[in-house]
Parts: structure tokens; C-alpha cells; sequence
């Protein structure tokens, strides 16, 4: 550390003495000694930092900001407009995340009896673990990295020139020797190198986006459902749909199967069918049936949310209608395969990243059949299709505007349906209306139903055994009957 920090600390107090510093051995024990000047006088002290070498600004402004996470305002206000401590401060006033400890990975959950994605997001799969299948030019990292020195837009540009030119090996040495000390922007880095390369590249650049996910640290599974999303190629509208344009769509899943390797290509397909029906249908100008004689059969469910989701954001009177009018009403436009001469609407912007209302399993709902829901979240299925587009209509009810008010799902929690659809209009009025919840009294409900309610599950012991099966020649687990 320079003399001229010693400088600083002593002018903001009388401690720390320049002993004290320099016999510091650890970052612990500087954090104190700089704590106690900002003790003393932090605008003097922040004046100062101004006048430092660039890595020392970032250095000491990152332990500020760490330890003063709530004045992070104040602390970028006071330091001096456009120097590299200045900036840094910028970046994580704007990036919260980054420094306030949440950087920790959840662990995977095992995997689900029902079958289905596990949870909301996607694990990096096991093949982008193992590396970069060859040695780096070290030779070349070395040149760019001396060439910046501690330029922090240099070697930012150098990412982004790597990354869109294909070289996403070298985008991740440089993220690495950019932030050798700093593991969450390292993180970052690599996520945005993974997006700049399939925006450039696409999908047959997938593998390497996965290997950039990879070293994401805490942003990995952020970073894996971008690569589902940048992979898919331009959907064509649902309701004039080509061969060629199916063509495309397919190539582009092969790059992702073949990058994500045979353990998990079940799940990262499950989550591109969900990703492409849905755009697909949000560019059509009606509801046709006409993707289920060209799309393989697992990309049903999907085709069914995404006509469901549809047609709910064109039908302001559904909550008008009980939901086995909308279901007829869906299943009829499904058994459509030309588009009207009248269009149902004109084309509807996508929405953002849309509601989730299964993000994670209470005890006893892993044994339910689940599949990606609207490119961000998951439903549960059904192999009976009238079943599963009930389920698909009350899973994209919640995801509109306006929602179903609370008696129209209240209606279907206390009904005699069939449990599964009571189960998830539970969930969505839980989401929805959280303050109605508590008013239905979980006498006679099935058990799953009114944990939902609760938010919690009341019964820990799960679902009886006995309801449930594995079907003859293997295959995921299903269940015989619901288990609520």
C-alpha cells in the first residue's frame, strides 16, 4: 500500500500510526485500520482516495462499500467524479447484488419421482463443468491484460470484442485476470461474455456459453436460462408455421442437446420447447392448433400453456366463464388448423419475465408431474389433454392482466374437481390474493391444497406410498391418482 494512504489514514485521525498499517498481516486487520479513519472524517478521507493509484481506489472503495452497504450513496457522492474508484463505486450502487453476500449457490435438489424440472432454474449440466477442451493462448491473454494494465474499460472492451468474435475462452481469461481478487465481477463478467457470444453466435455456440456459465459462480443459473433464451432462433407465428421454420427450431435443440450432454437433455429441452411455443404464440394474431402436427410430443404441454396464456390476454370476459367454458373454448382453437380470416387481435408485446408459481417443492409435490411453464417458471401436467389444458388455462389465468378475481379461484379450491386443478388454483390465489387465503377454512381440503394455502406445508409425511407407480418399461414416475 502507498505512502500516500498512510498519508490519508493519519490526516483523518490520530490512528492509525503508520506502524499499525504496515504490520498489518491480513485484509482484516487493514478493513479495521481504514474503518477507523472513516471513523475520524470520512469526507476527508474519501477526498483523498481520489488522489490514489486506480487499484487502490477500487480496493479500498470495495471494503467501504462492503461495510457500508446502506451509505453506498453517500460514499459514491463524496469520492471525485470520474476516477476509477468513482466508477467502481458506480457499478455497485447500480449492481446491489454484488456486494451485499448474496453470492451463495443453493445446493441441487435430487431428482423429482414426478419427473420435470426440479426447481425454476437449470443447473449448469456436467459437461460445461469439466473445462475448455484445450490449453489457452497464454501468450496472448498476457499481451492484452500488459497492454491494459489497470485500465478497467481497456480490458472491459477486450471482453466484448473476444466474446462477439467468437473467442469466448479468451473473454474468460480476461474476466479472470481482470477481477483476480474480485470473484463476483469475475462472475458477471463471464455472464455477459455467454450472452455477447450467442447474440453474435447462436446456438452452435452453445457449449461455450455453457463453459462461460459455468464459472458464473452465483450467477450460473441466471446465466444457463439466458442460453436457453439466446439460442432460440426467431419462432415463427403459431398460427402459420413452416417446415422450414420447425427446421431451424430443431437444429437449434440439437446444438443445445448435444451441448448439454445426454444426463440432462430431458430438462434443457423441456425448457427450449418452452421458450419457442411461447414466443411463437405471442407473434401470432390468433389461436390455431396447427404446431401440434409439427411439433415432437413433448412440446405439447407447451403448446397448450402458450395457446392458453394467449388467448386469456384476448378474452376479457373469461372470468365471466367457468373453467370448463375456457377449456372447451381452448381446445376447440387448438382443433383449428388455419388461421380465421378475421384475426382474434393484432400482435401482443411480450411481457417480461413472467410470474412464477412453483418455484420449489413442499414435501409430497415432487411426485407431481411437472414441466416448464412460459419460459421462466413450471406447471404441472397431465397426460389426459382435457386435464392438462385446464391446468394450462389456470396456470396462465395468474399471468394476465386483469387476474381472476379471488371467488373465481376460491370457486375452484372448494370444488369437487379433480384435486390437481384445486391444487393449483391454490397456489395461484395464494400468490394472487394472498389476504383471501386465510378466510377458507382447510377443513376437508386435501392436504396439499391447503398447505398451499398457508404457504407451507401442515403435513410432513408426504403422500401415501400406495399412490404411486412407476409405469411398465420404465420411464418417470407418475401418479395413479393425485396425491392431495
Amino acid at each position: 500500500m502507498s505512502m500516500l494512504l498512510t498519508f490519508l489514514l493519519l490526516s483523518a485521525c490520530s490512528t492509525p500510526q503508520p506502524q499499525d498499517w504496515w504490520a498489518c498481516e491480513d485484509d482484516a486487520c487493514r478493513s479495521q485500520e481504514l474503518e477507523q479513519a472513516w471513523g475520524a472524517d470520512s469526507t476527508r478521507l474519501l477526498s483523498g482516495i481520489g488522489e490514489l493509484p486506480s487499484l487502490e481506489q477500487e480496493i479500498l472503495v470495495r471494503v467501504l462499500v462492503q461495510t457500508h452497504a446502506r451509505d453506498v450513496a453517500a460514499i459514491c457522492g463524496g469520492l471525485v467524479a470520474g476516477t476509477p474508484g468513482s466508477e467502481r463505486c458506480r457499478r455497485m450502487h447500480l449492481r446491489p447484488h454484488l456486494v451485499m453476500g448474496q453470492h451463495r449457490e443453493p445446493p441441487e435438489p435430487p431428482p423429482r419421482p414426478g419427473g420435470g424440472p426440479p426447481t425454476t432454474g437449470l443447473p449448469v449440466p456436467a459437461p460445461s463443468l469439466q473445462g475448455w477442451p484445450n490449453a489457452p493462448d497464454l501468450q496472448e491473454l498476457d499481451k492484452l491484460v500488459s497492454s491494459c494494465q489497470d485500465d478497467s474499460q481497456c480490458i472491459g472492451t477486450a471482453v466484448h470484442q473476444a466474446a462477439s468474435s467468437g473467442r469466448a475462452q479468451l473473454a474468460a481469461g480476461l474476466c479472470e485476470a481482470r477481477y483476480a481478487t474480485q470473484p463476483e465481477f469475475e462472475w458477471e463478467c463471464n455472464f455477459d461474455a455467454a450472452e455477447l457470444l450467442l447474440q453474435h453466435h447462436g446456438a452452435p455456440r452453445a457449449a461455450d456459453a455453457l463453459r462461460l456459465c459455468a464459472v458464473s459462480g452465483s450467477f450460473a443459473k441466471g446465466c444457463t436460462h439466458h442460453v436457453v433464451g439466446a439460442s432460440v432462433p426467431l419462432a415463427e407465428a403459431s398460427d402459420v408455421p413452416t417446415t422450414a421454420g420447425i427446421a431451424v427450431a430443431t437444429d437449434a435443440l440439437g446444438h443445445i442437446q448435444q451441448a448439454v450432454g445426454e444426463r440432462d437433455s430431458a430438462t434443457w429441452t423441456d425448457a427450449y420447447w418452452s421458450v419457442w411455443t411461447y414466443r411463437s404464440f405471442m407473434s401470432a394474431h390468433s389461436v390455431t392448433g396447427s404446431l401440434s402436427d409439427m411439433l415432437p410430443s413433448e412440446a405439447m404441454p407447451h403448446v397448450r400453456v402458450a395457446a392458453a396464456y394467449r388467448l386469456l390476454r384476448t378474452h376479457p370476459e373469461a372470468w365471466s366463464q367457468d373453467l370448463e367454458d375456457l377449456r372447451d373454448l381452448l381446445q376447440q382453437r387448438l382443433a383449428r388448423r388455419e388461421a380465421p380470416t378475421s384475426p382474434d387481435s393484432a400482435d401482443l408485446p411480450q411481457h417480461g419475465r413472467l410470474k412464477s408459481f412453483w418455484m420449489h417443492d413442499f414435501p409430497g409435490e415432487e411426485f407431481i408431474p411437472a414441466a416448464s411453464c412460459l419460459d421462466s417458471s413450471r406447471r404441472p401436467i397431465s397426460e389426459d389433454p382435457a386435464l392438462d389444458s385446464a391446468l394450462a388455462l389456470l396456470e396462465a389465468a395468474g399471468r394476465v392482466e386483469p387476474p381472476p378475481p379471488a371467488p373465481w379461484l376460491k370457486d375452484i379450491v372448494l370444488s369437487e374437481r379433480d384435486p390437481l386443478l384445486r391444487w393449483t388454483a391454490a397456489r395461484v390465489l395464494q400468490k394472487l390474493h394472498a389476504d383471501q387465503a386465510p378466510s377458507i377454512s382447510l377443513e376437508g381440503l386435501p392436504r396439499l391444497v391447503a398447505g398451499r394455502l398457508q404457504a407451507r406445508h401442515l403435513f410432513p409425511g408426504g403422500p401415501d406410498p400406495d399412490s404411486f407407480s412407476l409405469p411398465e418399461g420404465g420411464g418417470s414416475v407418475g401418479p395413479r391418482k393425485p396425491p392431495l
